[in-house]
C-alpha cells in the first residue's frame, strides 16, 4: 500500500497540486515536483524504475492517477537517510557499486549498474542474514541435542556399571563369609573355585564396567538387563539411585532417578512450584500406582505431543504448571456401555485453595471432529467434565471395535496390565498415583 501512495523518487506521499500523481508512457507514477525538478537539469526523462526514455515530457499533458489519491496513506515503516547532494531521500540502492541514491540520482547513475529499492534491497538482505543465522541456530541446537544424548548416555553407563558393582559386592560378601567358615580342606578347594571363577568372569567381577569414552562401548551399555525386583510395599526397586534434584530457589522441582534402566524425572507432590522447565524431546510419561499401601507397579504412556491435550497431559505429569497427578486417586472406572471400559483420573491439588479441582490449565484443547479416535484397548483419552473442567483423563482397559473417543492423545507402551488391576481394585480402596514424571529416552552416540 505505501508503495501506491508514495512517490518512488522522494517517497513523499501524493496530493492535489504539486505532489499529483503523473503518470508517464511507461505506466510508472511520480509526483509533479519530482518531474519538475528533473527536467529543470535539463537532462534526459528516464523512468527511474524501468529506465525506459520518455518522449513526452510536457507535464500538463500527462494525466493524473486520481485513484491514488483516494487511497488511505499509511505509516512508512522505513527511515531513510538524506541526499547530500540533492536532499531528497535515499530509496534507491545500487549493488553494483553498494551506494545509496535517492531518485534523482539515479537519473545520472550508469544504466548498466544493478539498481533497487532500498527497501527491497533491505528486505533481501535481512532474509539472506536471517538465513544463515537459522542456520547457526540449527547447528547449536544440533550439537547441544548431542551433548545432551551423550551425558545422558554416560548417565546410562555409570548407573548401570553401579548396578553390577552393586551385585558383585554381594558375591564378595559372601566369598568373605564363605572364606571366614572354612574348617575343612574341601571347603577351602570350594571357595578358592569360586574365587577363581570371580575374577575370570568380567561380567562380575567388573573388569568391562570401567567408563569409556568409545562410543561403540558405551552403545553396548545403553540396554542392560534389568536385575532389580519390586518391593512388594515401598513401590520402588531395589536398585533406586536419585541421581540429582532440580530446585528452584529453596523448593524442589523434581527428582532425577536411575531405576530398571530407565532414567525417570519425577515431579514432586509435596511442595510444588512452577518451573519454566521444557523438555523439546518425545519423551514418554509415567505413573506408578500404589492400592492400600501396596505397590501396583509403573504404567508408561507415549503422548501423542501433536495434541495440545497431550502436552497438557506430560506438563501435569512432571507438574510443569506447579501441580501434578502425583499424590491424586482415580475416581473410578467409566463403563459407556459394554464391553467398554475406561479408568478415569484428572483430579488435582489446587494451588489457590488447596481444594481438588480438575480445572484445565491449557486452552483450546481438543474434543471431538478431526481429533476422535477409535476405542481401542490401551489408549489414554480426554475426559470432558462440563462442571469441573477439563484435565480428566482416561485409560481404556477395554476397547470396542466401531466405537470411538472424542479426543484420543495417547497409548500405554507398557503396564497396561497394572492398570487392569486397578480397576479391580478400584471399588474396594483408592487407588493411587504415588509418583509420575518422563522418562528420559534412549539415545543412540
Amino acid at each position: 500500500m505505501e508503495d501506491a501512495v508514495t512517490c518512488e523518487v522522494c517517497m513523499e506521499n501524493f496530493t492535489s497540486g504539486e505532489k499529483d500523481p503523473l503518470v508517464l508512457e511507461c505506466g510508472h507514477t511520480y509526483c509533479r515536483s519530482c518531474l519538475q525538478h528533473i527536467l529543470g537539469e535539463e537532462v534526459d526523462l528516464t523512468c527511474p524504475l524501468c529506465r525506459r526514455y520518455q518522449e513526452n515530457t510536457d507535464l500538463d499533458s500527462l494525466p493524473i492517477n486520481y485513484k491514488l489519491l483516494g487511497l488511505p496513506v499509511p505509516q512508512k515503516e522505513l527511515k531513510y537517510e538524506s541526499c547530500s547532494l540533492h536532499g531528497d531521500l535515499l530509496t534507491y540502492w545500487c549493488k553494483t557499486c553498494m551506494q545509496q541514491l535517492c531518485g534523482l540520482c539515479l537519473f545520472r547513475h550508469p544504466q548498466d549498474h544493478d539498481v533497487g529499492k532500498a527497501k527491497d534491497v533491505l528486505q533481501e538482505q535481512k532474509e539472506i542474514l536471517k538465513t544463515k543465522i537459522d542456520k547457526w541456530k540449527e547447528d547449536i541446537e544440533g550439537n547441544n541435542n548431542a551433548i545432551l544424548q551423550r551425558i545422558l548416555i554416560e548417565i546410562k553407563t555409570l548407573c548401570t556399571n553401579k548396578t553390577q558393582f552393586a551385585k558383585t559386592k554381594k558375591v564378595v560378601d559372601q566369598l568373605v563369609q564363605d572364606m571366614e567358615s572354612i574348617s575343612s580342606h574341601e571347603m577351602l578347594i570350594d571357595v578358592q573355585s569360586k574365587v577363581n571363577n570371580l575374577i575370570s568372569n568380567d561380567e562380575v567381577s567388573g573388569k568391562r564396567l570401567v567408563p569409556s569414552s568409545s562410543s561403540s562401548q558405551l552403545n553396548r551399555q545403553l540396554n542392560p538387563q534389568n536385575h532389580s525386583a519390586k518391593n512388594a510395599s515401598g513401590g520402588g526397586s531395589c536398585t533406586d539411585e536419585l541421581l540429582c534434584c532440580i530446585q528452584n530457589g529453596n523448593n524442589k522441582i523434581a527428582a532425577v532417578l536411575w531405576e530398571d534402566s530407565k532414567i525417570l524425572m519425577s515431579s514432586f507432590s509435596d511442595d510444588p512450584v512452577t518451573c519454566d522447565l521444557q523438555l523439546k524431546m518425545p519423551s514418554e510419561v509415567f505413573m506408578e500406582l500404589t492400592v492400600s499401601d501396596s505397590y501396583l507397579g509403573r504404567v508408561i504412556i507415549q503422548p501423542w505431543y501433536h495434541l495440545r491435550r497431550a502436552q497438557q497431559f506430560a506438563a501435569m505429569c512432571l507438574g510443569t504448571f506447579g501441580v501434578s497427578y502425583a499424590g491424586t486417586t482415580f475416581e473410578g472406572v467409566m463403563q459407556d456401555d459394554i464391553p467398554r471400559e475406561t479408568l478415569v483420573g484428572g483430579w488435582y491439588i489446587s494451588q489457590e485453595d488447596g481444594a481438588f479441582t480438575c480445572k484445565e490449565l491449557m486452552t483450546d484443547l481438543e474434543w471431538g471432529g478431526t481429533a476422535e479416535g477409535g476405542a481401542a484397548e490401551g489408549v489414554v483419552m480426554g475426559v470432558l467434565d462440563e462442571f469441573a473442567g477439563d484435565s480428566k483423563f482416561g485409560i481404556c482397559t477395554r476397547g470396542e471395535r466401531g466405537t470411538t473417543f472424542k479426543c484420543p492423545f495417547g497409548m500405554v507402551v507398557s503396564g497396561l496390565d497394572v492398570v487392569k488391576s486397578a480397576v479391580r481394585h478400584i471399588h474396594e480402596s483408592d487407588v493411587t498415583i504415588t509418583r509420575c514424571g518422563l522418562v528420559i529416552p534412549n539415545f543412540t552416540a
